[in-house]
């Protein structure tokens, strides 16, 4: 691909406008090393059902707050809410509760391109969100 561009974009190196060109290559170098970089890890509907019988999540990067989702939320409002989501989740998706105390409470759910997180702890509804590590063959 960058070969391409490079005959794309260079040809004849002489006057201004090809060492713009060449410039603006170069900054493009750097995108499309990135784009490699980031792909996405999807899972099939199949795959998530497979998955939910085990009750398996897989391996994820690590988890973002987030900010828009996450707020001040009183503990038993927060875990009557994740208690929700379990159960309009956990038949179509894998879902694993982590922790299950009086003062925490903490479940993951596998979706089609990452990990939802709802945490509960210190008065606080905390939401993290994750890619999946790439596949293992």
């Amino acid at each position: 691909m960058i070969a391409i561009l490079i005959k794309l974009f260079i040809g004849n190196i002489n006057g201004y406008k090809n060492i713009k060109k060449i410039i603006w290559l170069c900054m493009l170098i750097p995108v499309f090393g990135i784009a490699k970089e980031k792909t996405t890890v999807v899972y099939t509907p199949l795959e998530l059902l497979e998955m939910n019988v085990t009750n398996k999540i897989p391996n994820s990067e690590t988890p973002v707050l987030d900010k828009f989702d996450s707020s001040k939320m009183l503990f038993n409002e927060c875990k009557s809410i994740a208690k929700i989501v379990i159960s309009n989740f956990s038949n179509a998706y894998p879902t694993v509760i982590d922790v299950d105390s009086s003062t925490h409470f903490k479940v993951r759910v596998g979706s089609i391109d990452e990990v939802f997180t709802l945490e509960c702890v210190n008065d606080e509804k905390r939401v993290y969100r994750a890619k999946y590590k790439p596949k293992s063959n």
